[in-house]
């Protein structure tokens, strides 16, 4: 059932020219496109368009190759960066790892730096006793004996 050029279909939200709308209701109605594009059939099968297509066939399957090669570098720079990621995050969790081992490393010195300071003290705390005992014994010395300090001193 064929509408008039100036009906409107509420399918179609455009307005089509009255010989373009005859032409697809009579292909809706079984007609063939090769009734209506006569000169397009035959342009499609001269040697020409064939030769042409032909060639455009090959420019488009050379291309496609290209990008087919590009992709796959980009896969195999894509892989290898990958790779370079999972060595670096290795590296980092190694690195780590050597870090907290320092870190418990420096707290264990630590701790025998600062035991090591304490036994200064205390050695510096007996010696200054020493001394001074030392020195009172050297002028209980002197009191009871004809020999001077220095000589004392310096034995």
């Amino acid at each position: 059932m064929a509408k008039s050029a100036t009906e409107r279909d509420p399918q179609v939200s455009f307005r089509v020219r009255r010989e373009i709308f005859d032409t697809l209701t009579q292909l809706a109605d079984g007609e063939t496109l090769y009734q209506f594009m006569p000169q397009w059939v035959e342009d499609m099968l001269s040697g020409e368009a064939i030769t042409r297509l032909t060639q455009e066939l090959a420019d488009a399957r050379r291309v496609n190759g290209n990008l087919e090669r590009e992709n796959q570098g980009m896969a195999d720079r894509m892989f290898a960066a990958e790779d370079t990621v999972k060595t670096l995050r290795q590296e980092a969790v190694d690195t780590t790892m050597n870090v907290e081992r320092l870190r418990a490393k420096l707290g264990t010195e630590s701790q025998k730096v600062q035991a090591l300071q304490l036994q200064n003290v205390e050695l510096l705390t007996e010696n200054g006793v020493l001394r001074d005992r030392l020195k009172r014994v050297i002028d209980k010395a002197v009191q009871n004996s004809f020999v001077t300090r220095k000589t004392f001193e310096a034995l």
